[in-house]
């Protein structure tokens, strides 16, 4: 019972913390290293926890999705029928595209494995936490813009995608940042919002598929006996638990964009960033 119980938590956490501006990896750390609590299932449960995150975002967004999947499998056949391909999600995909960039040289650069050791100094994590909250604060307080996906440009993809690299660290929220760099580069709220999400789906798939795979290899150097559906249903019920409390987190900042109210993550940023910080000295 107490796995299961263990398994819930991770999972409300990850699901909360993946989309609300209060970074997923921040909180991580202070469950394990502040509280003295250990992540079971390595591998394995951060795959599946992000299995279930990412079904919340298609559930959310599946328009959007859909709209972007049919773009791709009618791109050929229109450039054959010589017709313009210059449509909105043509658009949207080619700003996606652009974001990646960042992230595929960072990758090839192996900088993630570098950030994550900051994940041993707790006190850095506090420190990131923070800045996410002056950030949120800040976006709180840029002119409202008024670029949507044909408006954007694509240097505003690539500023966005830096952004989203420089959330690889621990503590800084990803979607916050994202958010914020959009606002900040003129885009509508309603657009910086599904923007941030929709460009998170490819960064958060690559992830989980590189997770699952060094799961799958544990698994096999452990022995087949590694993996068993007694010792699975617990993983599943993280999953579960993360795809459901993300949906909610998701609908919950969709709200806070329209009231303009980021001030209230801010604020807790502060105070997680805070008792990080002073646990961590003590």
């Amino acid at each position: 019972m107490m796995e299961y119980l263990q398994h819930i938590i991770l999972g409300l956490i990850q699901g909360l913390t993946e989309f609300l501006p209060v970074s997923s990896s921040g909180h991580l750390v202070l469950f394990e290293n502040v509280l003295g609590m250990t992540t079971p299932d390595g591998f394995l449960l951060e795959s599946l926890l992000h299995i279930g995150t990412l079904a919340a975002v298609f559930i959310v967004f599946w328009k959007d999705i859909y709209a972007i999947l049919r773009e791709i499998v009618l791109f050929i056949p229109r450039l054959i029928r010589k017709e313009s391909v210059k449509t909105p999600d043509g658009r949207m995909i080619i700003l996606i595209l652009i974001t990646l960039i960042p992230l595929f040289i960072c990758a090839a650069l192996g900088v993630q494995d570098y950030l994550d050791i900051l994940k041993k100094y707790p006190i850095l994590v506090g420190i990131a936490l923070l800045v996410t909250g002056c950030v949120l604060l800040a976006s709180d307080n840029v002119k409202k813009g008024k670029k949507d996906v044909e408006k954007a440009t694509l240097l505003d993809a690539v500023l966005v995608g830096l952004s989203q690299v420089a959330a690889l660290t621990p503590g800084l929220s990803r979607s916050g940042l994202t958010i914020t760099a959009g606002l900040f580069r003129g885009f509508d709220r309603k657009f910086a919002f599904k923007f941030s999400f929709l460009m998170g789906i490819p960064a958060i798939l690559g992830a989980t598929v590189l997770e699952l795979k060094d799961a799958l290899s544990a698994n096999a150097a452990a022995g087949a006996q590694g993996l068993s559906l007694p010792s699975l249903l617990p993983v599943f019920v993280g999953m579960i638990v993360a795809a459901v409390s993300g949906y909610f987190a998701i609908r919950l900042l969709q709200y806070i964009m329209k009231k303009n109210k980021f001030a209230w993550f801010a604020y807790y940023c502060f105070g997680a960033g805070l008792i990080t910080i002073l646990f961590s000295v003590i």
